[in-house]
């Protein structure tokens, strides 16, 4: 056999073994990957597929991110927090909400202790100026004792007048003394005026369900009905006389024997 046909069937019979080993394994890898899960064999290809990253140090990573100190939390200085001084602050902060509390306090409590003396010179004030004025205005002992001789006496005393009306006034029997009053100051009326003023006396003292109406017999108010078409100064004269008749037996001796005629002599 010639020289060159050996050598090709030399090669061509040690080639062929290789081949068929370079076979037998990727078909033993498919049956292997046919046999694994379609999740693992594309994971297991594309852990194999990257390239193999060298593992940089932390500091040297961060130098080469231009973006880590933006996004670092231990290159910020903000997010670094210390226990000790949040507590600190904390402290701080309870103690200025104390302080703002007392100091809130302490002048509403001024305050008040202000107004407690304001309102207490107020009052003293007060007291003083009504013991001025009813010591200027108190009738003086002989004044008082001029009120027992006749009801006149006392009803010409302007003292003795506010006093009777006090003791009225308490066993609700006024209108007797607020009429007379009345039928006095009727006296001094202008002509002009005395037709509205008779009205009113009437109206107030005489008329049926009358607000103050006194104890008079029919006779009486028919007569001042009456005189009410032209009234006169003397239209409410027998009236007045009545009344004062009635005073001077019932309510003036009831007052000189009251305490607070008795307080008056004092």
């Amino acid at each position: 056999m010639p020289s060159g046909l050996c050598d090709c069937f030399l090669l061509r019979k040690n080639t062929s073994p290789r081949r068929n080993m370079a076979k037998e394994k990727d078909s033993k890898t498919r049956s292997r990957e046919s046999l694994m899960p379609q999740e693992l064999v594309y994971q297991d290809i594309s852990v194999s597929s990257l390239a193999e990253q060298p593992l940089l140090d932390p500091v040297t990573e961060a130098k080469s991110d231009p973006f880590a100190p933006s996004f670092s939390p231990f290159n910020s200085p903000r997010m670094c927090i210390n226990s000790k001084d949040v507590s600190r602050t904390s402290n701080q902060l309870s103690e200025k909400k104390n302080r703002n509390i007392a100091r809130q306090m302490n002048s509403r409590l001024s305050f008040l202790l202000q107004r407690q003396d304001t309102v207490s010179e107020q009052n003293e004030s007060t007291v003083e100026e009504t013991e001025r004025l009813n010591k200027a205005t108190r009738p003086s002992l002989e004044e008082v004792m001029s009120w027992s001789r006749s009801l006149e006496t006392l009803l010409s005393s302007s003292s003795g007048v506010a006093t009777f009306r006090s003791f009225l006034q308490s066993e609700y029997s006024d209108e007797n003394l607020e009429f007379w009053l009345a039928c006095e100051e009727y006296r001094s009326t202008c002509i002009t005026e005395m037709d509205h003023a008779a009205r009113r006396i009437f109206t107030e003292f005489i008329g049926v369900q009358a607000p103050k109406e006194i104890n008079l017999d029919s006779h009486t108010r028919d007569s001042i009905l009456t005189s009410l078409t032209q009234p006169t100064l003397c239209s409410f004269d027998t009236a007045q006389k009545r009344v004062y008749s009635l005073m001077e037996k019932d309510s003036y001796p009831r007052f000189l024997r009251s305490d607070l005629y008795l307080h008056c002599m004092e």
